[in-house]
């Protein structure tokens, strides 16, 4: 099994999700990406933030859409899954 975990979104939310994960997932190899170009080479919580997200999301992955507002969390994992 792919213990590698991509990790959609920079913001806010995300912080809190990778807080959470860092706790139970420390075995793990998480990757932060997010479509926001002023976040490129930034850092949420020590992870690089990668972008734009479909230039390097790696669909072998978990993934975990971490995106404050619904309609865009599911637009989003809409368009990763199809």
């Amino acid at each position: 099994m792919n213990n590698n975990i991509a990790l959609i979104g920079a913001g806010g939310h995300a912080k809190v999700v990778l807080d959470a994960m860092l706790l139970v997932c420390s075995n793990n190899l998480i990757t932060v990406y997010d479509d926001n170009p002023n976040k490129s080479g930034s850092n949420l919580l020590g992870f690089e933030v990668h972008v734009p997200i479909q230039h390097h999301l790696n669909l072998s992955n978990n993934i975990h859409v971490a995106i404050g507002n619904n309609l865009v969390r599911r637009r989003l994992g809409e368009d990763i899954l199809l």
